[in-house]
C-alpha cells in the first residue's frame, strides 16, 4: 500500500472513518465493524470488549447494548470511552476517543429496527453481563422466545462522540503513517505523529 499522506485524508475524521470502514468491507476484511470498546467505571477500573459498531455517522460511532450492561453503566458513570479497529489485510488501525452516552432517539430507533431476529431473540434470553446457571439455561430461555420478537425494552444504542481520532497505516519500512485529529472550536485539527 502506498504511504498515507495528509492530502489522502478527509478533513472530517468521521467521514474518514466511514471511508476506511467501507474500504475494509470492500477488501473482504472479516467482520470489519468489530471494534474494541474500552471504558472505565467510576472507580477507574478499566474494561475492554469487542462490539459491533452499527453505524458511523456525523454524530459518532453507534452500537447496540443492554442499557444496564457493564459498558452502559460505565458510560453513565464516566461519560467516556474509546474504540479501536484493526483491519489486518489493509494494515490499518482506527482509534476514536470521546464522550460515550445514549444515542439520540431517532438513530436508536433506526438501529433497533434494523437489528436481526437472532440478535433480538438472544437479547430476550438474558441480560448482558448477568450471571447464568449455564449454557442450557440460556438455550432454554432463547427457545422460549417465539416468532420474531421486538427489541427488548432494556436495549438501546450508545454513541461515542469523538474528540480525538487517530488513523494509522502500516508501512513495510516500519515508518508507519499515523495522523491525529483533535476537536477544536469550530472543527478539527489534523497532525502527523511519529509511528
Amino acid at each position: 500500500m502506498p504511504p498515507l499522506r495528509r492530502a489522502d485524508l478527509d478533513p472530517d475524521p468521521l467521514a474518514q472513518a466511514a471511508r476506511w470502514l467501507a474500504e475494509a468491507r470492500a477488501a473482504g476484511c472479516d467482520r470489519p465493524q468489530a471494534m474494541a470498546l474500552a471504558t472505565a467505571d467510576a472507580g477507574g477500573r478499566a474494561s475492554v470488549r469487542m462490539v459491533f459498531v452499527r453505524a458511523l455517522t456525523p454524530a459518532g460511532a453507534h452500537l447496540l447494548t443492554d442499557l444496564e450492561s457493564p459498558k452502559a453503566r460505565d458510560a453513565a458513570a464516566t461519560g467516556r470511552g474509546a474504540l479501536a479497529a484493526w483491519w489486518a489485510p489493509l494494515g490499518r488501525q482506527l482509534r476514536l476517543e470521546g464522550t460515550l452516552g445514549r444515542a439520540d432517539p431517532a438513530t436508536e430507533a433506526a438501529l433497533l429496527a434494523g437489528w436481526g431476529r437472532e440478535g433480538r431473540r438472544a437479547a430476550w434470553a438474558g441480560r448482558q453481563g448477568a450471571e447464568v446457571a449455564g449454557r442450557p439455561a440460556l438455550e432454554a430461555a432463547r427457545a422460549a422466545v417465539e416468532g420474531d420478537p421486538p427489541p427488548p425494552p432494556w436495549f438501546g444504542a450508545l454513541c461515542l462522540v469523538p474528540d480525538h481520532v487517530e488513523v494509522w497505516q502500516e508501512s513495510p519500512d516500519r515508518l508507519h503513517d499515523r495522523f491525529a485529529y483533535r476537536r477544536v472550536a469550530g472543527g478539527w485539527t489534523l497532525t502527523r505523529l511519529a509511528p
